[in-house]
């Protein structure tokens, strides 16, 4: 099958999704472009920051994208390329849509405070509490995972090191040398546009320029450093991300690194797509027999969620900073359903790329790089695509951070009062650098450990019921509000059963065969997600379905 076409299709729905789905959902919610957004109501110069259109989007896309769709859509491959197509564009538009505008639309309307906050206004403080620790669980294992992937993906093997050459750099640690590089030319773009004020576009182009020097520096000069050097060296930087201010460092390298994606997005297009223009038919089979496995379809849901289609992660990017940063409302459909289907793109690109077959030995970046590189037939390439995986790795774990540190203070500070108002354990909690620091030694804790790749389908499963529980949480407020909630509870329905499914499977499977840390970590993990989901379940769909109670008061 003409596997051109099959993309070109698939690009055809995802476009139309955007375009009229996007629109329907934005009327029928009431999207109003003269209502004042929580960036210029609340501003303070470090979280509330009223932001150019282009320069959220570039953050928004560039947190949501990368990382977790190269890395589930490479695992889930193992299916065949028909049921990761069809999760990644049904899911994007009738799924992924919905959440990710129903969070940011909810968080716009709530101050840009978090989905914990709406849930408090709702259901109870109670809710908001089991709702906030349950979050900071799965931003703890996806602190884990990622950081585990892309130490991996950053250390150089003995055999890796003897390919490269005596004398050369391997491509593994030419990424993380260039990857930490642009750090720095994120931190000079935020300082001279955002600070010293001077014209965005040549600022651009000058620090793009600086991105493309920092690429031949790290290939020609990267450091080969150990996998628990690689870790710290990530700790450090997520505890600086999540304090600076976010026009310092988040902004201005989210911004500056979504040109990186969309560069490598369309040239990998390009070249992946010469063979299918042939009519050369796919050696990956549309369906393997694993797909109807014991179990197996649940697993592939679960890790396909960051193949493009649907991420509770999104929704906590969207009531976490992006909320905080939307100068207008009218700009809320681009920033989130234009992310969706791009992520939903950038999906298709990788599963295009690893279609002719993954290595056992390669991490997903190295295989997503080396699908695109052999295509091109450059090694060349193939170092610049890990690179370019490797960036948003980052990108994704440093607004993951700051997110958690948001969630720490709500958790311990749920009624927003001042830091100076406080006392004694409550005030040490909610201290923002100390919910960072925590964050950041159990994330890259347990990122130490070498068989994490293990907790992926965990994380997934973890993730797709944040997502349900976020689909939840919007519809009880929408439902408050007089508005139509169809878009939000059916996808809700079928991932909430979809990822408590794949939790007791799971738990069963792994209990039976348990045999190490990882599986007693993930055994423990899925019976805390469990319980917690349960409770929230119990409280929140009453309120979605019972007697509709008095809106509350916004503060």
């Amino acid at each position: 099958m003409n596997m051109f076409l099959i993309l070109l299709a698939a690009v055809a729905v995802l476009l139309l999704g955007y375009l009229f789905y996007g629109r329907y959902l934005a009327k029928t919610w009431g999207i109003d472009p003269a209502r004042e957004t929580p960036s210029q109501d609340c501003f303070d110069g470090k979280d509330y920051v009223p932001t150019p259109p282009a320069v959220v989007m570039g953050h928004h896309f560039a947190s949501i994208a990368g990382a977790g769709t190269i890395i589930g859509t490479v695992k889930a491959a193992a299916f065949g390329w028909l049921p990761v197509l069809l999760w990644i564009v049904i899911g994007s538009v009738f799924f992924g849509a919905a959440h990710d505008f129903g969070a940011l639309f909810a968080s716009l309307r709530h101050k840009g405070r978090s989905l914990g906050r709406v849930l408090r206004e709702t259901v109870g403080e109670k809710a908001q509490r089991v709702f906030t620790v349950f979050a900071l669980l799965v931003l703890v294992l996806l602190v884990a995972c990622f950081t585990n992937v892309v130490v991996g993906t950053f250390t150089s093997s003995a055999a890796q090191l003897v390919s490269a050459g005596a004398g050369q750099v391997s491509p593994q640690a030419g990424a993380g040398t260039a990857s930490i590089l642009f750090v720095l030319v994120g931190l000079l773009f935020g300082l001279l546009v955002f600070r010293k004020n001077l014209p965005m576009i040549p600022m651009t182009v000058l620090c793009l320029l600086l991105m493309a020097a920092s690429v031949w520096a790290g290939l020609n000069f990267g450091l080969n450093l150990p996998f628990w050097v690689w870790v710290a060296v990530i700790a450090v930087y997520l505890v600086a991300a999540s304090l600076a201010p976010v026009w310092a460092l988040l902004q201005p390298r989210d911004f500056l690194s979504a040109f990186l994606l969309w560069g490598m997005m369309l040239y990998s297009l390009v070249v992946l797509l010469i063979p299918a223009l042939g009519g050369k038919t796919a050696p990956m089979p549309a369906v393997t027999g694993e797909t109807f496995s014991n179990g197996a379809l649940f697993s592939m849901l679960s890790v396909i969620v960051f193949g493009g289609a649907v991420s509770g992660y999104n929704a906590l990017i969207a009531s976490g900073t992006t909320a905080k940063q939307l100068a207008n409302e009218k700009h809320a459909r681009a920033v989130s359903v234009g992310s969706v289907m791009l992520n939903a793109l950038l999906a298709l690109i990788v599963l295009l790329a690893v279609i002719p077959g993954v290595s056992g030995t390669e991490t997903p970046f190295e295989a997503f790089a080396s699908g695109v590189g052999s295509a091109a037939g450059s090694e060349l390439v193939y170092r610049l695509m890990l690179l370019t995986a490797s960036v948003f790795a980052l990108t994704t774990l440093d607004t993951c951070t700051r997110l958690a540190r948001y969630l720490f203070a709500e958790l311990f500070n749920p009624d927003n009062r001042r830091l100076k108002k406080l006392e004694g354990a409550q005030r040490f909690f909610a201290t923002p650098a100390v919910g960072t620091v925590i964050l950041v030694l159990l994330g890259c804790g347990l990122g130490l450990v070498r068989d994490l790749d293990r907790l992926w389908g965990l994380f997934g499963a973890a993730n797709l019921l944040l997502a349900g529980l976020a689909l939840m949480t919007a519809a009880i407020w929408l439902r408050g509000e007089g508005k139509k909630t169809a878009m939000l509870v059916v996808p809700m329905f079928l991932l909430l059963a979809v990822s408590l499914a794949f939790l007791v499977w799971n738990a069963v499977r792994t209990l039976q065969s348990a045999a190490g840390v990882v599986d007693c970590l993930a055994l423990g993990c899925s019976a805390v997600l469990l319980v917690l989901a349960v409770i929230l379940l119990i409280w929140g769909l009453p309120a979605l379905f019972g007697k509709k109670q008095p809106k509350a008061e916004e503060e």
